[in-house]
């Protein structure tokens, strides 16, 4: 996206036309029974036809319709490409070293084309132009990313050690360039995780990674962050807590459009429009002369609640209740002498050990941005899906 005419080639759509054109030409790769083996897939499917049913009792279908066209459904292609393709744990691995190696070019852009700008208060963080997330996604990304690199690390050969070594030190540093509150915060909630779930290695080894990942975050920390960090033990000065559309506001506002309309919400899409149109602070700002803003929801929760509905927020909840706690569950039916079997049994094993980590990273961070239709937590479930078919293979 960053070379010029190449943009012109699409390359992300390029590449899954390719994707589906391979498995067209090589019908022995595909497994079709992967999207019935587990209930995360059926729920996507739920959630699909939730996003229909929401733009036909919402207040704009075509809002909806435009969603579904420009952004979801190609979420919803690239999903049925990756959980068709899985086959064995080797499928599962390249899946989150495609993932990972997607974060490592981010964090090369951040170093290298990304921009930077001043806000308000100070802060020196990372734009993130034309064709990419902005800084708080960024955030979310490289966050979601770090338990994964931790299990590439553990489970790689010496090459895929220096990659996942160079990526984890990359992780933080970037985390600091985009000066998202809401990744340090999952960061907090993370970074523990991480430490506690290296068994087998020495309090002292894990406190020095620790030490070098915090090294890191404080050198490549841009002018003002700290400072930035600060307002979150300070929530009462921050106009997220004090302003109309600060994001306590916001989602106040949303779960009342979430009560007014259970069933279907709003309608995909439409939490901006509802902001603009049906706002219970319409009047009163427009009484005192200011402006009427048509505003993002700021809170994955808040997004799929008040524009899809009460059913697809249950949906939502339940990926993520499956990607934590549901494999963690997993692993206890997992024996413990997997850890001195095959490769491939030890990957699994720890799999559903660092898997249920990064679905926390995006559980947390996701409190503060807006990813119900973007591609990541969709990658998320395929990458659940595929390690649910295999160790229930496996046990079996």
């Amino acid at each position: 996206m960053y070379l010029g005419p190449m943009r012109l080639l699409r390359p992300g759509l390029l590449l899954l036309v390719l994707g589906y054109l391979g498995i067209l030409m090589n019908r022995r790769m595909v497994r079709w029974g992967n999207l019935t083996a587990t209930w995360p897939t059926k729920g996507v499917a739920a959630f699909l036809v939730l996003i229909g049913a929401s733009g036909v009792f919402g207040l704009s279908v075509g809002t909806t319709v435009r969603l579904l066209t420009e952004v979801y459904l190609l979420n919803i292609a690239l999903f049925v490409l990756l959980v068709v393709t899985i086959r064995d744990v080797k499928d599962v691995g390249l899946l989150i070293w495609g993932y990972a190696t997607g974060v490592l070019l981010v964090g090369i852009l951040a170093f290298t084309v990304l921009e930077r700008e001043i806000t308000q208060d100070g802060l020196a963080r990372l734009t993130g132009g034309q064709g990419m997330f902005d800084a708080n996604d960024l955030g979310l990304i490289s966050l979601v990313a770090l338990p994964l690199t931790v299990l590439l690390f553990r489970n790689s050969g010496k090459h895929g050690r220096i990659m996942a070594s160079i990526l984890m030190l990359l992780i933080p540093v970037t985390i600091a360039l985009t000066g998202s509150r809401g990744a340090m915060v999952g960061l907090v909630f993370v970074g523990p995780a991480i430490l506690i779930s290296l068994h087998g290695m020495s309090v002292g080894k894990r406190l020095m990674i620790a030490f070098v990942a915090a090294t890191a975050l404080l050198i490549a920390a841009p002018p003002g962050y700290w400072q930035q960090m600060q307002t979150v033990l300070n929530p009462s000065e921050d106009y997220n807590v004090s302003s109309e559309y600060g994001r306590v506001e916001l989602s106040k506002r949303g779960v009342g459009y979430m009560m007014r309309f259970p069933l279907f919400g709003v309608g995909a899409g439409n939490f901006a429009r509802a902001e603009g149109t049906i706002s219970p602070i319409i009047q009163s700002r427009l009484s005192r002369g200011l402006s009427v803003e048509w505003l993002a929801p700021h809170n994955t929760y808040v997004e799929v609640g008040a524009e899809i509905g009460i059913p697809a927020l249950l949906i939502w909840l339940g990926f993520l209740f499956t990607g934590t706690i549901g494999l963690l569950k997993l692993r206890r039916r997992i024996p413990k002498d997997w850890e001195r079997q095959t490769p491939e049994r030890r990957f699994l094993r720890e799999l559903c050990l660092f898997l249920p980590i990064s679905f926390l990273a995006f559980s947390v961070t996701s409190l503060f941005l807006s990813h119900a239709y973007t591609p990541i937590p969709y990658i998320m479930i395929s990458m659940l899906v595929g390690t649910m078919i295999l160790v229930e293979r496996e046990l079996r």
